[in-house]
């Protein structure tokens, strides 16, 4: 599914009218209907998980997202912001200051944007594992799984991986 301006104004005014507001949204009008902003985020996260984001795209959506924060408690797909990027959260808990997002995949999925190859990371269980095809960078440079259910890196399963040239 390619997302484009023009998707992302369709599933707004989608979620507007499903709360009753068929009219044209600008920004301060969805700050100012919690029910509609609740709508909003529900439908941006829908197209994030169901869809690989340019850059652009998800600089787009990113604005209906609440930042990260420390002391909240946060449920399974909450989407938050932190440090420029999108990530959803995989594990109830509540925030802790070294707990962030980036430095916590066992707490939080990221939601790169399309081409960018994110760096291998410890899967902590079956929901996080490298599937066959998952690229990602380790150790300076590019690896491809090359099984499902990969948990292991590069240097500790050679076997599963697949040097990129």
């Amino acid at each position: 599914m390619e997302m484009t301006r023009i998707t992302i104004a369709i599933a707004l005014v989608a979620a507007a009218t499903a709360y009753g507001k068929p009219q044209r949204i600008k920004r301060p009008d969805i700050a100012q209907d919690n029910a509609l902003l609740k709508a909003v985020r529900l439908t941006a996260g829908e197209m994030l998980r169901a869809t690989n984001l340019t850059a652009e795209q998800a600089a787009e959506i990113a604005s209906v997202f609440e930042p990260w924060r420390v002391g909240v408690a946060y449920s399974v797909g909450d989407v938050r912001r932190y440090d420029g990027d999108l990530y959803e959260c995989i594990q109830p808990h509540t925030s802790q200051s070294d707990w962030t997002p980036d430095a916590v995949p066992a707490l939080w999925k990221s939601h790169a944007p399309a081409g960018v190859i994110p760096e291998w990371v410890q899967p902590t269980g079956a929901h996080d594992a490298y599937q066959t095809g998952d690229l990602v960078t380790f150790e300076g440079q590019v690896w491809r799984s090359v099984i499902d259910a990969n948990v292991w890196s590069p240097t500790a399963y050679p076997a599963g991986w697949e040097l990129q040239e």
